[in-house]
């Protein structure tokens, strides 16, 4: 039988598939994981500010999955991101792709025996497309 996050307890956030063959990873997220080092094994909260949805995770689990998100909507690290500011809330979109982050994670089936089964939650899309995506997740998430 599948179990659910207990109500009011942390997500659990899995990593998204490490980068295959062809996969770029970019750069900001590549040097970033360079400059880890030990670190990497820590946990997400102990080496980034204002870390909400990746609390489960160490610090270099994170990255697989804001990859993913850069790969799958076409978008650089800013299109959520104020640069150098890595921490800051000002861009809506951040918020979004923390709900979609939380989403995936309210979606994972955890058996009994421990095997995780988790659904992503990615599309592909740019530009102008891209706004009408955050448009209609911004109102999808109003009305939740």
């Amino acid at each position: 039988m599948a179990s659910a996050p207990a109500v009011g307890a942390p997500p659990i956030v899995t990593a998204a598939v490490s980068p295959g063959p062809g996969d770029e990873v970019p750069r900001p997220i590549a040097s970033l994981r360079a400059s880890l080092g030990a670190r990497a094994a820590l946990p997400a909260t102990e080496v980034f500010e204002n870390v909400q949805v990746f609390r489960t995770l160490t610090a270099d689990e994170p990255l697989n999955t804001i990859a993913g998100f850069n790969r799958s909507l076409g978008v650089r690290c800013t299109a959520c991101h104020v640069g150098g500011q890595w921490a800051s809330d000002e861009k809506h979109e951040k918020d979004i792709a923390r709900h979609m982050a939380q989403m995936t994670a309210d979606l994972t089936l955890v058996r009994t025996d421990g095997v995780r089964t988790a659904v992503e939650l990615t599309a592909s899309a740019s530009g102008t497309a891209f706004d009408a995506k955050v448009a209609r997740w911004a109102r999808l998430l109003a009305d939740r």
